[in-house]
C-alpha cells in the first residue's frame, strides 16, 4: 500500500494547506517541501491519528472500518455507491467557497480530512481505481462501532425527496473563532456574522464553555488555549460544554418558539 509521502506527494499546495489545518498544525510552512514534511509527520502520529478518527461520525468510522477490513484498500465506484460520490472542484473554487467545511458526503468528509485516497492499482487485467488507506494508517486498530444505533423517529422520508445529504461537521470551530474575533472588536453579534446556528445560542454555548464571561467578552486565557487547541480537542471542549452545561437552555434560545409561565426543563444532556 502506497505510504502518506506517495499519497501526498503530487497532491496541490492549497489542498495540503486544508489539510495541515484539519490536522492543527501550527505556523503552517509556505515552502511546499516543508509543507508535506510537516503534514506527514503530523498524519504519522499514531495517537493523533486514533484521536481523530474516534470523533468521526458513525458513518466515517464505519467506512474506515471496512477499508482495514479489506486490507486497506476497495474499488473506487463500490466506495463511493456505500459512502456517496467526491466532487470534482478546482483548487481555486474550493479555497474560494471552502467546499470543504460542508461535505455531502462521507468520502468527500474522509478526503477533506487527508483519512482517504484514491489511485490505480494493477489488480487483474487492468489498472483499477481504488480508495485506499495509505500505509501508516493501516496499524492502527478498527475504530470501535456502535452496536445499537437509536432508532429513528419520524416519518421515513423517500430518498427522491433528499437533495442530498449534509452530515455532521466541525465548522462550529469556525464559526466560534469569528464570534470571538467579532466580541474582541465590540461589533454587534449580527454584524458581519453569518452562522449556521442562532448566533445567540452560539453565544450561550461559548459562555458555557467559559471563553467569554456574562458580559460577553472574551476571557483571555481560555480563549488563547482554545485557539491554540487541535481541532478535535476544541470540538469536545464545545461539545462537553454543550451536553453538561447547567445554564444553556437551547430549548429558550430558540428564535421562533416564545416561552410562557414559569415551567422549567432540564437542559443538560441526559
Amino acid at each position: 500500500m502506497p505510504n502518506l509521502k506517495i499519497a501526498l506527494k503530487d497532491q496541490d499546495p492549497g489542498f495540503l494547506r486544508i489539510l495541515a489545518e484539519f490536522w492543527g498544525l501550527e505556523g503552517i510552512p509556505e515552502d511546499p517541501d516543508d509543507l508535506l514534511a510537516n503534514l506527514i509527520k503530523a498524519m504519522s502520529n499514531q495517537n493523533q491519528l486514533i484521536e481523530i478518527i474516534e470523533v468521526l461520525p458513525s458513518q466515517a468510522k464505519k467506512a474506515i472500518h471496512s477499508l482495514i477490513s479489506n486490507n486497506g484498500k476497495i474499488p473506487w465506484v463500490e466506495f463511493c455507491r456505500r459512502h456517496g460520490e467526491l466532487r470534482e472542484i478546482g483548487q481555486a473554487k474550493l479555497e474560494r467557497e471552502k467546499n470543504y467545511l460542508s461535505p455531502i458526503s462521507t468520502t468527500e468528509w474522509l478526503w477533506y480530512r487527508g483519512l482517504l485516497f484514491k489511485a490505480f492499482f494493477d489488480e487483474g487485467i487492468e489498472p483499477l481505481e481504488y480508495a485506499y488507506l495509505p500505509e501508516e494508517f493501516l496499524s492502527i486498530p478498527k475504530p470501535r462501532l456502535s452496536q445499537n444505533e437509536p432508532d429513528a423517529h419520524g416519518k421515513a422520508i423517500l430518498n427522491k425527496k433528499i437533495s442530498h445529504v449534509l452530515l455532521a461537521n466541525d465548522q462550529i470551530l469556525d464559526q466560534a473563532c469569528t464570534l470571538l474575533t467579532a466580541l474582541r472588536m465590540g461589533l454587534k453579534l449580527d454584524e458581519r456574522c453569518n452562522f449556521t446556528l442562532p448566533v445567540n445560542l452560539l453565544a450561550e454555548l461559548l459562555r458555557a464553555a467559559f471563553l467569554i464571561d456574562d458580559l460577553r467578552q472574551p476571557n483571555t486565557e481560555q480563549t488563547r488555549a482554545f485557539l491554540e487547541a487541535k481541532r478535535a480537542q476544541a470540538l469536545m471542549q464545545l461539545y462537553v460544554a454543550w451536553a453538561e452545561g447547567k445554564n444553556l437552555n437551547e430549548l429558550w434560545l430558540m428564535p421562533e418558539l416564545k416561552c410562557e409561565g414559569k415551567w422549567k426543563n432540564n437542559p443538560p444532556f441526559p
